[in-house]
C-alpha cells in the first residue's frame, strides 16, 4: 500500500512539473504575441483607413449597425458610462448622448476622411449650452482642422481624430483580451457594456 501512495505522489510531482513547463511556455508565448501584434502608426492608419470604408459602405446600405453606433461602443469601453444613439432624424446634430459620472455628454459624429471645420463644434455646443448638458465631443474618422481645434479649445468641446478614435477601440480590445484572461482563471463573471437605442 505504501508504494502505491508513493508511486501517486511522484505521478502529481511529475504532473506538477509539466503543468508549470506548460504554463511558463503559454506565458512566453502570449508575451511574443503582444510583442508580434503591438500596433504600430502604420497599422492604426491602416485599421482607420478600413473603419472608414466599411462604414462607409454601411451608411450606403443604411445599415442600423453603422459609425454612430460604433463610435457609441468604443466610448462607453473607453470612457466608462452608458451610450444611446439617437434617431437618425429630428437630432438636431446630436448622434449620441454618452451618460458618464458627470452627466450627460453630447456626441456629433462624422464618418469623412476630409477635415471637420468649427460647424459641428459650434452645434454641438449650442446643443449643451441648451440642454445644459457636462460636456459635447465630436467624433470623426478624419481630422480636423486648426480653426475647428482652437474653437472647441475655446468651448471646452472634446475632439476625437480618427488615430485617437482607433487608440480607443485597441484599448477596448486589449482590456476585452485582459478580461478573457482573468475570466479564464478565475470563475468570476466580467460584465458588458450596452448601448441602447434612443
Amino acid at each position: 500500500m505504501e508504494w502505491f501512495a508513493g508511486g501517486s505522489v511522484f505521478v502529481l510531482l511529475v504532473a506538477l512539473v509539466h503543468l508549470l513547463r506548460k504554463n511558463r511556455e503559454l506565458a512566453n508565448m502570449r508575451s511574443l504575441c503582444v510583442d508580434y501584434f503591438s500596433p504600430s502608426d502604420e497599422v492604426k492608419k491602416t485599421l482607420l483607413k478600413g473603419l472608414t470604408e466599411r462604414f462607409r459602405r454601411e451608411r450606403a446600405k443604411d445599415s442600423k449597425y453603422d459609425f454612430a453606433h460604433f463610435v457609441a461602443r468604443v466610448l462607453a469601453a473607453g470612457l466608462g458610462g452608458s451610450t444611446s444613439v439617437t434617431k437618425q432624424t429630428g437630432d438636431l446634430g446630436v448622434n449620441i448622448e454618452h451618460q458618464r459620472a458627470d452627466g450627460l455628454h453630447l456626441i456629433q459624429v462624422k464618418c469623412i476622411n476630409e477635415p471637420i471645420d468649427f460647424e459641428p463644434i459650434a452645434i454641438i455646443h449650442s446643443r449643451m449650452v441648451k440642454t445644459k448638458a457636462a460636456g459635447g465631443c465630436v467624433v470623426t474618422s478624419g481630422t480636423f482642422t486648426p480653426a475647428a481645434r482652437s474653437y472647441a479649445d475655446e468651448t471646452g468641446i472634446q475632439l476625437i481624430d480618427g488615430h485617437r478614435l482607433v487608440d480607443l477601440w485597441l484599448q477596448n480590445v486589449t482590456l476585452k483580451t485582459e478580461a478573457w484572461d482573468a475570466h479564464v482563471k478565475s470563475p468570476a463573471k466580467g460584465h458588458r457594456t450596452g448601448v441602447q437605442e434612443a
